[in-house]
């Protein structure tokens, strides 16, 4: 075996598999484009590993062919949210969850600014890496939600992406690691996923 061909098995054993799944989502609210960019590059990449391909589209933008529209709402007046340390939400109706995922900027926010990093608080850190952060914190909660969506259930697992709540520590990292869905919930997930949504 060449150099080049074992190379290439190795990309391939760590490529992300074909999407058997697409979203389409809306943005209604604004957010700083870095930061709208971060959090884009997180959910993208949490969900690819599972074949999922999510894409932002402008609203009133046609869906591309075959893709589920997801309406993202950015809530920043939820005083509840603040209170409870809601990252994120979605209504079910019966068992089915709706296609509008609400999502709280301003608790976000809160919670990044607690926290310390190499001994900066916030306000030390640059502007760029402030959004960079940002975005990736909401990129993980709006993944989180994502999951409820895509797994069409309410439930909550123990552990990874699916479970009801993220150490701040683990939401800064760089590290994807602990949101990664479980072996029983990504098996679920792919056996599922053709027939079960829309």
């Amino acid at each position: 075996m060449t150099t080049a061909s074992a190379l290439f098995l190795l990309a391939g054993l760590t490529a992300a598999p074909p999407a058997h799944v697409w979203l389409d989502l809306a943005f209604d609210g604004w957010m700083p484009p870095r930061l709208e960019a971060a959090a884009m590059e997180e959910v993208t990449a949490i969900w690819s590993s599972y074949g999922v391909d999510v894409r932002r589209r402008d609203p009133g933008v046609a869906v591309r062919e075959g893709a589920i529209a997801l309406d993202v709402v950015l809530e920043y007046d939820s005083s509840s949210a603040a209170v409870s340390g809601t990252l994120g939400s979605i209504r079910f109706l019966d068992s089915v969850p709706e296609p509008v995922i609400v999502m709280y900027p301003n608790t976000i926010a809160a919670l990044v600014q607690s926290v310390t990093l190499h001994g900066h608080a916030f306000n030390d850190w640059p502007f760029g890496f402030r959004d960079g952060i940002l975005g990736r914190v909401f990129g993980r909660a709006l993944a989180h939600e994502l999951g409820h969506f895509l797994l069409r259930s309410r439930e909550h697992a123990d552990e990874g992406l699916m479970q009801p709540r993220h150490d701040s520590t683990y939401l800064v990292a760089p590290d994807r690691r602990p949101f990664e869905l479980t072996k029983a919930e990504a098996a679920r997930f792919v056996r599922g996923a053709a027939v079960s949504l829309p």
